[in-house]
C-alpha cells in the first residue's frame, strides 16, 4: 500500500470543563492492497501540503491537546485496491499535564534509599582502634554498616554515552560536588540503553543513562590501623620479637613512622588513606543532574 494524495475533510471540536476534544478526518488515496496496520502507522506522511497527524502530536493551533487516538478504515464505497481510505485523529487534553514533553526534556528519575553495605570496622566511632586489653588487633575485626545513602539517577541524553560507561563506572569524585566532600561519592556500574520513539510526527533518537551512586559519609579511602610484624630501627626493618628473642606471631602496632607504638588509640597509616578505587572530576559526565535539588 503506497499513499498517493492526502485530503483534509474537516473536524469538529467540543470543550466540557477543561476537557476539550477535536475530531479531524482525512481522505488517503492509496496505490496497490488496502492495508489498515500500514495507513494506522503513516503519521507524518506529507503530501501536497497536507500532513497526516502522529499519536501524541500537538494540534496546530491549540497547542494545549494532542493526538490520543488515530483510526484508519477503508471508505465505504471503494476498492480494496487503489483506493479511497479515512485516517481520523482525536485531539484530547484535560490539563497542562498532558502535554508532550520532548525526550531530552524530560525531568530525570531519581530514587533515594539507605544502603545495606557493610565494611570492616577498624576504628570506634570515636576514630580510636578497635583493640583488645593488650592493645593487639581483633582478628578477625567486625563489620559495620556504612554510613551513607544511595541513589539511583536516570535520564536521557542525546550522543552515546560509551565513553561515559567505561571512564565513569566505579570511580570516586575527587572533587566536591552537590555539597558532598570529595573522596565520598562512588559511581557504579553505569548503563546506556538506546531508546526511539516518534515526538511531534518526528523520530528521536536518545540514550537513557543509568547511574548508581553510594555516599560514605567516611570517605571510600581504605583507612587501616598501622601494623606489622617488623618495625623501623635506625631506619632498617628488624622483626619484632618477644623477651627471650623469639618472633612475635602476631603483628604489633606501629606509630606511623615504623617506630613501635606505645600509647592506645594506635595510628591510622597513611592519615588519607589509600587511594584504593579510581578518583577522578565527574563534570565530563554529560547532563548529571542533582540528585539533592
Amino acid at each position: 500500500m503506497t499513499i498517493t494524495r492526502i485530503k483534509k475533510n474537516g473536524g469538529k471540536g467540543s470543550r466540557q470543563g477543561l476537557q476539550t476534544t477535536y475530531t479531524v478526518s482525512y481522505q488517503v488515496a492509496f496505490s496497490g492492497q488496502y492495508d489498515e496496520a500500514t495507513l494506522l502507522n503513516s503519521g507524518g506522511t506529507s503530501i501536497g501540503g497536507v500532513t497526516l497527524p502522529s499519536i501524541n502530536q500537538a494540534h496546530s493551533t491549540d497547542l494545549y491537546v494532542v493526538v490520543s487516538n488515530i483510526e484508519a478504515d477503508l471508505e465505504g464505497n471503494s476498492s480494496p485496491y487503489d483506493g479511497l481510505a479515512t485516517y481520523q485523529v482525536t485531539y484530547t487534553a484535560s490539563s497542562f499535564d498532558s502535554l508532550p514533553i520532548h525526550p531530552l526534556d524530560r525531568d530525570p528519575q531519581i530514587t533515594w534509599r539507605g544502603t545495606s553495605r557493610t565494611e570492616v570496622a577498624r576504628v570506634d566511632i570515636n576514630g580510636k582502634a578497635i583493640l583488645n586489653s593488650a592493645k593487639q588487633l581483633y582478628d578477625p575485626l567486625p563489620e559495620k554498616p556504612t554510613e551513607g545513602g544511595e541513589v539511583s539517577i536516570s535520564y536521557n541524553i542525546s550522543g552515546n554515552p560509551a565513553s561515559i560507561c567505561a571512564n565513569y563506572s566505579n570511580t570516586v569524585n575527587s572533587g566536591a560536588i552537590w555539597g558532598v566532600p570529595a573522596g565520598n561519592g562512588l559511581i557504579g556500574i553505569i548503563e546506556g540503553t538506546r531508546q526511539s520513539e516518534l515526538f511531534e510526527g518526528v523520530t528521536v533518537n536518545y540514550w537513557t543513562l543509568s547511574l548508581p551512586i553510594a555516599f560514605n559519609n567516611q570517605g571510600w579511602r581504605f583507612k587501616c590501623i598501622d601494623n606489622g610484624y617488623k618495625y623501623l630501627n635506625a631506619g632498617e626493618p628488624e622483626t619484632h620479637r618477644d623477651k627471650i628473642g623469639t618472633p612475635t606471631p602476631t603483628p604489633i602496632l606501629l606509630n606511623g613512622s615504623g617506630g613501635e607504638y606505645t600509647g592506645t588509640d594506635g595510628v591510622i597509616f597513611p592519615t588519607a588513606g589509600y587511594k584504593i578505587i579510581n578518583e577522578t572530576s565527574w563534570s565530563g559526565i554529560s547532563g548529571l543532574p542533582n540528585p539533592f535539588a
